[in-house]
């Protein structure tokens, strides 16, 4: 996106000085306007077609892993995972259970998709029932700027549970922010960064922000496509 802005801008810097130099000689500029115009639009059409062709992938993503997790098909949901494995993060707004997180390894999913560490053997989210037992036909994408969010600072390629679990507050507050920005119960996409993203089913009480129910999906993409880091269930 970078670089289409700095095309955007050089495109018509071009032009602008094509435009004074008409000017200055005394010429008729009507056609340089003209051009001016028909760049522009064209450099607009170029950007919409890029944010197009992004929100009709992160919508295959999505949609994908909501008809993979109903199956359940093990081997597809593998493919969604990278080779640094995924995190299941539980929060627990009663206070029954302590929050917690568990990291587990591609080869060691289950056929049954309940999430079990592969360090320490402890119990994670089950996606087969539950809010994960559902499925979708759209998804919606928040078209906001996101800046100095709790969730840019997490390093999701770190293989050590105690580490994530350490970092626990930080993901809540930064889920609590980003739902603030748009709390509607929708599959919904934020952008985090320039390839990493947000998916949120969930609601919150905007006056009591312990009550987050609801789950979210944290992926990043690659040049292989889009693969999962950590999937987080707020019960």
């Amino acid at each position: 996106m970078k670089r289409l802005k700095l095309v955007i801008f050089m495109s018509i810097a071009l032009l602008l000085s094509a435009y004074v130099g008409v000017e200055d000689k005394g010429e008729d500029f009507s056609s340089v306007n003209e051009q001016i115009e028909s760049t522009t639009d064209e450099l607009k059409n170029s950007t919409d077609n890029s944010l197009d062709t992004e929100k009709e992938k992160l919508s295959k993503f999505v949609i994908n892993f909501y008809n993979i997790v109903n199956k359940p098909d093990a081997d597809k949901f593998k493919e969604l995972i990278g080779d640094n494995g995924l995190y299941s993060i539980s929060f627990f707004d009663d206070g029954r259970d302590p929050n917690k997180s568990i990291f587990e390894l591609k080869k060691d999913i289950r056929d049954d998709l309940f999430l079990i560490s592969s360090q320490s053997g402890k119990a994670g989210i089950s996606l087969c029932g539950g809010n994960f037992s559902i499925k979708i036909n759209e998804v919606y994408f928040n078209e906001i700027s996101i800046t100095d969010n709790p969730l840019l600072t997490i390093d999701w390629t770190v293989k050590d549970e105690n580490v994530i679990n350490s970092k626990l507050q930080d993901i809540l507050e930064g889920c609590q922010l980003l739902i603030l920005e748009n709390n509607e119960n929708v599959p919904q996409v934020f952008k985090l960064s320039d390839k990493k993203y947000a998916l949120s089913y969930s609601s919150i009480n905007e006056n009591e922000l312990q009550e987050f129910y609801g789950y979210w999906i944290i992926f990043e993409e690659n040049n292989q496509g889009y693969f999962i880091n950590a999937i987080i269930e707020m019960q």
